[in-house]
Order: structure tokens, then sequence, then C-alpha cells
């Protein structure tokens, strides 16, 4: 079964993000895929062990602009392809997907934007990566750049989640709404915000699978809006901050416990 049919069918958890976890070791914490490339494995074993069916890749923020700021930018194809597998192999077994990480550039509207994404989204797909997971966009006409890049060089799934503030908006005014309906328009098989007042009719209206981006400061926090996810109707949950394996493991525990419990 394909991660999206596994998702129409039912909720899925992602991972936390290994780059919060992992960033007291390096920076750019994405240079960990060439120099320890066994701590970044032992990560994504541990969240998979966890129950995470979603596996996303040490690759955030592995595009050329960032990577240039450390004298590393003629590496941007080893380390996003050395990402890519890494978590495949770690995943070698299991029925886990792994979902190749890209976020925003750093330079609002750069010129350079769609051979940047190109770069980056390349190399990921050519390392194994089995979907693309567009995480923290708070600008939608860079996002969709992003998305038309990967849709040029395979169509493989890909989740596009954006970063709104508390009323549902981009800096720039965007409604969580437009933004949800563009992506959609533009073929994004799965769209994605963060948690915040109001994201329930969004959810509910949503032609497209919902992916809830939890930024939670404790454990408890964790399962309790992974709860309230499940019911506006999210099909793929997953933590922004370092929360460990260990409340992946209890919110997955939760949710077979719902979906055990007949209905009265």
């Amino acid at each position: 079964m394909s991660i999206l049919e596994e998702i129409e069918s039912r909720v899925v958890l992602a991972d936390s993000r290994i780059g919060a976890i992992l960033a007291s070791r390096r920076a750019p914490v994405e240079v960990l895929c060439m120099e320890d490339p066994e701590v970044v494995a032992e990560v994504h074993t541990a969240f998979a062990d966890a129950g995470s069916e979603i596996i996303r890749t040490n690759s955030f923020a592995a595009n050329s602009l960032v990577l240039a700021a450390h004298g590393l930018e003629k590496h941007v194809n080893e380390i996003n392809w050395q990402a890519s597998q890494i978590a495949r192999q770690a995943m070698k077994g299991r029925d886990v997907t792994v979902a190749g990480s890209v976020g925003p550039l750093p330079i609002a509207k750069h010129p350079d934007a769609e051979a940047i994404f190109r770069e980056q989204i390349g190399a990921l797909l050519d390392g194994g990566a089995q979907m693309i997971f567009f995480e923290d966009f708070t600008d939608l006409a860079e996002l969709l750049i992003a998305l038309q890049v990967k849709y040029s060089l395979h169509h493989c799934p890909a989740l596009c989640a954006m970063s709104f503030d508390a009323t549902g908006h981009l800096a720039d005014g965007v409604s969580a709404a437009t933004a949800f309906s563009q992506l959609e328009h533009n073929e994004a098989d799965i769209v994605g915000a963060n948690y915040f007042e109001g994201l329930a009719p969004l959810v509910g209206s949503s032609h497209s699978p919902t992916a809830v981006m939890l930024d939670a400061r404790s454990g408890a926090e964790f399962v309790s809006l992974v709860a309230q996810s499940v019911d506006l109707g999210a099909r793929v949950i997953a933590s922004v901050n370092a929360l460990g394996p260990e409340f992946i493991a209890e919110a997955r525990l939760a949710l077979e416990s719902a979906r055990s419990t007949p209905e009265s």
C-alpha cells in the first residue's frame, strides 16, 4: 500500500524534526550526513521503532544559500544524496516512507529559487527519497516554485506545509484557505499547516489530505494536540521541534486505543 493510500485509510504519524534534535552537535546540522551518518541513522531508527511511518531526511536547510554561509555550497548534492541514503538504509525492511525534507530559502524572493530547489530536490530523489516533505514555508509563491520543480523531476507524493500566524495568515496577508486552495490547484498531494486557532474549518473543507505540524513544549501537550488534530480530521501529524521518540510512541498508543474503542 502506498503512503497516500495509507493516509486515506487512517492517521499517519511522522517523526520529530531531526535537525532540532541534533542541533547541538553541528551547525549546519545537515553536514552530519557527511561527517557522522551513524548518529543520523540512529535518530531515524529510534523514531521508526516508536511508530513513525514517515521519516524526514536530515536535509531541511541543505540548500546552496545556507551551505554557502559555511563554505559548503559545493556539497549540496552530496549532503542531500547522503541524507536520503542514510534514511533509506536505516528503514530497510520496514514499512516506513522516507520523505526528503525541504525548507524555505533564507532569502525571500530569491531570483535563483528554481535552480536552488532543483539542485536540492534532485539530489534527494537521486538518493532514494520516496516523497518530498516541504515544511515551514511562509511564502506561498516560493512554495509553489518548489512544488513545480518537484513535479518536473518526479511524480512521487508531495506534502506542502506552511507556517501561519495565530489568525491563519502569512506575513503578506495570504490566508490559509487561499494557500490551501492554490496548493491543491497545483497538485499538492497533502497540504499542511502549523496548529492554530481556527484551523478546524480549513481541515474540514480541504479536498486533499491535511497534515498538522505540532509545536509542543512537552510530551503531554504533544499527545493532547495529536488527539485534537485527529478530531479536526488531520491525516498526517508531525512534530516540528525536538520531542523525543518516546512521545511519538505514546501518541501512537493513544491512536491505536482510540481506533480499538467501539463508538457508543
